[in-house]
């Protein structure tokens, strides 16, 4: 009995002692996971930076006709009050000096 006793003591022991060993090395990564897999997950992670400009309100307004041709052209401050995306219709202000347009001669024609 004491004999049986002894082997039931010692073969716990060697489990106990084994699943410690098991648990042991799968928290290094040892048997479970491959070396090249460990690597991955030790990367460090960049900083995300995100630049997010200016808006600006200069730009260019041209007004063709029905045959493609440039029928007035406005360069200077646009102020675009709906740009359509809600489903409104668009609605763009553009504030003409009293002077003629910077963008024709004094001919009237459009300068190339």
């Amino acid at each position: 009995m004491k004999k049986e006793k002894y082997w039931f003591i010692i073969l716990t022991l060697l489990v106990f002692g084994f699943l410690l060993l098991v648990m042991w090395v799968g928290s290094k990564g040892g048997f479970i996971l491959g070396k090249e897999e460990t690597e991955q997950t030790e990367k460090m992670a960049e900083p995300l930076n995100i630049t997010i400009p200016t808006p600006t309100t200069d730009g260019t307004l041209t007004v063709y006709d029905e045959n493609g041709e440039v029928y007035f052209q406005y360069s200077g401050e646009i102020n675009i009050l709906n740009s359509g995306r809600n489903g409104e219709p668009v609605e763009v202000e553009v504030s003409v000096p009293m002077t003629r347009c910077s963008c024709f001669d004094k001919e009237g024609r459009l300068k190339e």
